[in-house]
């Protein structure tokens, strides 16, 4: 009889036991799912893995530069406008807390002619243009959890298309900073300041206006630079 109940009591702490193993088994497998565990999958943050893929619209503000215009003899500035934007940018985590990040964006706008102060100046329009931004970045996600900072550093293309006239790419650089606060378990939303230098150093465009062509060329100034806010919805898969 007392070997039966030690069997029995050794039988029962068995059963506990395998459920307690089991649980825990369970509860790690539900932790780990597709090479990462959950608590990190669910961070905003990037690890290696994590795809991140964000539509996005902002506002980007304009800059000129130093120029002058052959057909007319004018020499000034060349204003970008400011403008809407919107794109899409596609990352991939290649370490922990830093993505690979790939950015196609959108920009309509108009070039003016600028002469003068700001005050007694006069204002020439030069023409509508379609800006494109193909860049490719590094992101630094400075922590994790549900609200992530981070940096961000690029370079890449600038192609400014004329409607009238000529079009040219121009090499470009970035840096960025914003912030990422999740809204659902693999959504969120993405706050961005993101500034764009545009080399213009020996840039040269041509354009038709009111029957003559004109060409402008950049005279002095080596850089455009131009300034963009931005809102985006982030899905991590």
């Amino acid at each position: 009889m007392k070997q039966r109940g030690l069997m029995k009591q050794i039988g029962s702490g068995g059963l506990i036991a395998l459920l307690a193993l089991t649980g825990w088994t369970g509860s790690v497998c539900a932790q780990y799912r597709g090479g990462r565990y959950a608590q990190s999958a669910y961070s905003l943050a990037y690890e290696p893995g994590v795809i991140q893929i964000t539509p996005f619209g902002g506002f980007l503000i304009g800059d000129q530069y130093d120029a002058e215009i052959g057909g007319s003899n004018w020499s000034g500035e060349v204003e970008q406008d400011d403008s809407a934007i919107w794109g899409i940018r596609i990352g991939f985590g290649v370490a922990r807390q830093v993505g690979i990040e790939f950015q196609v964006s959108h920009a309509s706008t108009t070039f003016y002619g600028v002469t003068g102060d700001d005050w007694f100046g006069s204002r020439s329009d030069l023409g509508d243009a379609d800006v494109y931004h193909v860049l490719g970045n590094v992101n630094f996600d400075l922590a994790s959890g549900s609200i992530v900072p981070y940096l961000a550093l690029g370079l890449g293309t600038t192609v400014y298309d004329l409607e009238s006239g000529h079009s040219d790419s121009e090499f470009t650089g970035t840096l960025a900073g914003g912030l990422k606060a999740r809204i659902a378990s693999n959504i969120a939303l993405r706050f961005e300041i993101r500034g764009y230098v545009t080399q213009v150093e020996d840039s040269e465009y041509s354009y038709y206006w009111d029957g003559y062509y004109y060409e402008w060329e950049n005279t002095s100034d080596d850089y455009l630079t131009t300034i963009e806010t931005s809102l985006g919805l982030s899905f991590i898969l």
